[in-house]
């Protein structure tokens, strides 16, 4: 919809429901063309892609668990989410396969420059900071869990 309610369009089909998890994060592309998100219809939430005009939505996890948290990065050419016992999965939006990060984390965050990735570690009570190939560059100790770490862009 515009900005002042007007203008409402439906951007999915019956395919793709709310209720439950439904909707509840969602992320838009840094180009303001595609739109991912997780339903929330009957069985297990999956992501989807959606184009922000509507139509051509695309189911890219569909995996049989728990699915959520998705974000595109700040590039707009990778896809990150939450996969419940796997951690944080990764897909690229050339249309390969998803692949998790080799370091569990759950709910990771993209660094303002698409380059690294910040999540909780619930093994080790510490916030990583990784690359996209799950590489530590960072721990911190987090006594509590943390939940959708953010970023600051540092000035010039």
């Amino acid at each position: 919809m515009d900005w002042d309610g007007s203008d409402i369009r439906r951007l999915t089909s019956d395919d793709l429901r709310g209720g439950y998890w439904g909707f509840v994060h969602s992320s838009w592309s840094g180009d303001g063309t595609r739109i991912v998100t997780q339903d929330g219809g009957s069985g297990y939430p999956g992501i989807w892609v959606l184009q922000a005009g509507g139509g051509g939505e695309q189911n890219i996890s569909n995996h049989g668990t728990d699915e959520a948290i998705a974000r595109f990065s700040p590039s707009g050419d990778v896809i990150s989410w939450s996969r419940v016992g796997i951690g944080t999965m990764l897909w690229t939006t050339d249309g390969s396969e998803p692949s998790a990060i080799p370091t569990f984390v759950d709910w990771a965050s993209w660094s303002p420059d698409g380059e690294l990735l910040a999540g909780w570690n619930a093994s080790s009570d510490k916030l990583l900071v990784m690359g996209q190939d799950g590489t530590i560059q960072a721990e911190i100790d987090a006594p509590v869990q943390m939940s959708f770490p953010s970023w600051q862009r540092r000035a010039p």
